[in-house]
């Protein structure tokens, strides 16, 4: 497990292999569009996939819609 700003260095030092071999094109599709944001993208570094998001610092909303109609719009509301 990596944290995306390390990617580049930990390929300078050759302690991965690049995880965008042939024939996963699929997979690796479905994990892209399955991922928050810009997660999938911060793990290809020079052209190569090396790492895969396992989570995402994003800012989520909950609520229950017993007690509030909708949900709110804005952090005023």
């Amino acid at each position: 497990v990596i944290d995306h700003p390390h990617v580049g260095q930990i390929t300078a030092e050759t302690c991965l292999a690049p995880l965008d071999v042939a024939g996963r094109e699929a997979e690796r599709a479905a994990l892209a569009a399955g991922s928050v944001g810009q997660s999938y993208p911060s793990y290809n570094w020079q052209g190569r996939q090396w790492a895969f998001p396992i989570d995402a610092a994003s800012q989520v909303q909950a609520w229950r819609p017993d007690m509030l109609a909708a949900a709110p719009a804005n952090w005023a509301e």
